[in-house]
């Protein structure tokens, strides 16, 4: 009977140490505070206990330095495993990324992916992981020094408008092992330039923050209205700024809405296990894209 509980005991602390190694880390910035919940990809952890394989896609996501908040919405990982489907549908994005694609053979380096106002499809491998920036609407000329509409539906090279810049970013990045590390990175990277960087237009961001409270569905000429300004002044101020029609971002949250509710299937486009935590499901992530002239 005492060897029975002396067992039970074992496998209930293998089982806890198993939870903590996955979702309970300290913050990096110390004072003894766990960190905001993040599910990221850890090694197996060999124990007497049978663990659940790892979802073909994990995804995470976590708010930047908040002196950095006016240029960047969330950092992001996105970690494919064994098993992932070669193909991956996303949904619309309205948003610019600054990424970097670890795995693989090609050269490592950050790319910009821009506003992406229909559904596209992406090639994974198995052993990939991406480490972004999601750039807040609006911000892509005050961070980039390029209009979200020359972005548009497309993804170049970070360093066409970073410079060095990006070379050493993305030098640093190859080292992180998680979302932590790589936040980290970002940070100490942007806030050394942040007093360069030019201030976003509150005026944008206050018309973003109405249309994603409702999804979208609030109508753009009563938000001109609330906002006392001319519908036209309003298109011509958003579409200079995102690179996006007031009317096509509306249809991006609808769409993003949608997927949220469950009424718009997303994800892979082979038959291959439902994982609801992959980056499919939020549209957060810009990626090597299936078909697409990369310069």
């Amino acid at each position: 009977m005492g060897d029975r509980m002396l067992e039970e005991r074992k496998c209930c602390a293998d089982s806890n140490s198993e939870n903590f190694a996955i979702h309970g880390r300290l913050s990096s910035r110390g004072r003894g505070k766990l960190s905001p919940r993040v599910e990221f990809w850890q090694p197996p952890v060999e124990t007497s206990v049978k663990m659940n394989p790892l979802p073909p896609f994990y995804f995470a996501q976590r708010a930047p330095d908040r002196q950095l908040a006016p240029w960047f919405a969330k950092y992001w990982t996105y970690l494919v495993c064994e098993g992932a489907a070669a193909l991956y549908a996303l949904p619309p994005d309205g948003s610019t990324s600054i990424l970097i694609r670890l795995g693989g053979h090609q050269r490592t380096a950050l790319h910009v992916t821009g506003p992406w106002p229909e559904p596209r499809t992406i090639a994974v491998v198995p052993g990939e992981r991406y480490f972004g920036i999601r750039l807040q609407p609006g911000a892509t000329w005050e961070v980039l020094g390029v209009e979200a509409a020359d972005l548009r539906s497309r993804t170049i090279p970070c360093d066409r408008y970073l410079g060095a810049f990006s070379h050493r970013i993305a030098r640093e990045l190859v080292e992180c092992e998680d979302l932590d590390q790589a936040a980290k990175v970002f940070d100490r990277a942007f806030l050394r330039i942040a007093d360069r960087l030019e201030l976003p237009s509150t005026f944008v961001g206050e018309v973003v923050r109405r249309m994603m409270a409702d999804e979208g569905g609030v109508a753009i000429a009563l938000i001109a209205n609330t906002m006392h300004t001319s519908y036209s002044t309003l298109l011509r101020r958003f579409k200079d700024a995102t690179g996006l029609a007031p009317t096509e971002f509306a249809k991006i949250l609808s769409y993003r809405g949608a997927v949220r509710r469950g009424e718009l299937a997303v994800g892979p486009m082979q038959p291959t296990r439902r994982v609801p935590s992959a980056p499919a499901l939020t549209g957060e992530v810009g990626l090597r894209l299936m078909g697409r002239r990369e310069l």
